[in-house]
């Protein structure tokens, strides 16, 4: 089973990645660099959504019996463990207790010196890991509470009237995308070890 694109849609996507990929300096400044910046960052985010989408597709259809030939990484275990107990605090934290500030520590010693580099245009740009978190976290939050405000759905609380999406979901948020983000780094990690012949 090939992952590659049919062969008709090769040449414009590698187009289309070699645009997004483009270090050349642009010459544009000001406003407008901001402006440009602010839509190829969405442009690259949109494709970024969809790989993610095609990823978590892929994982539902891989065999129970699973892959063999995968390798052992013991930090990569220790974030897997972490982004499974973020997992289950999700649906235990009501009965158990919420373990979310020991989960959000550990989480933070394990990423604290990580940076993630990105270029949304032509210069790369760098933030520290932790804050990217966090910062998906209050921008999914905040979508929460603009959608939960025009009715796209409502929580039990809002049924009387609208209030604000509690900002312990915040947290929430934030565990989960750390959760999402090592499952994808161990996928990446067993992808380079599986030979997928053409």
């Amino acid at each position: 089973m090939s992952t590659q694109a049919p062969r008709r849609f090769q040449p414009s996507l590698t187009a289309f990645d070699a645009l997004l990929t483009d270090g050349r300096s642009r010459g544009v400044e000001g406003w407008r660099r901001g402006a440009l910046e602010f839509l190829w960052f969405g442009i690259k985010e949109a494709r970024a959504c969809l790989f993610a989408g095609m990823v978590f597709t892929a994982v539902l259809l891989v065999p129970r019996a699973g892959v063999f030939g995968v390798p052992r990484y013991d930090l990569l275990l220790v974030a897997a463990l972490v982004a499974a107990l973020i997992y289950l605090n999700f649906f235990t934290h009501h009965a158990l207790g919420d373990a979310r500030w020991y989960l959000a520590a550990i989480a933070l010693g394990l990423y604290a010196g990580t940076t993630v580099a990105f270029r949304p245009l032509d210069r790369e740009r760098g933030i520290p890991l932790l804050l990217g978190f966090v910062l998906i976290g209050f921008f999914v939050w905040l979508a929460e509470n603009v959608s939960t405000f025009w009715g796209l759905w409502r929580y039990p609380n809002q049924l009387g009237t609208w209030s604000a999406v509690h900002v312990s979901k915040w947290s929430s948020w934030s565990l989960l995308v750390i959760m999402t983000f090592t499952i994808v780094a161990n996928l990446k990690h067993i992808k380079a070890r599986i030979h997928v012949p053409d």
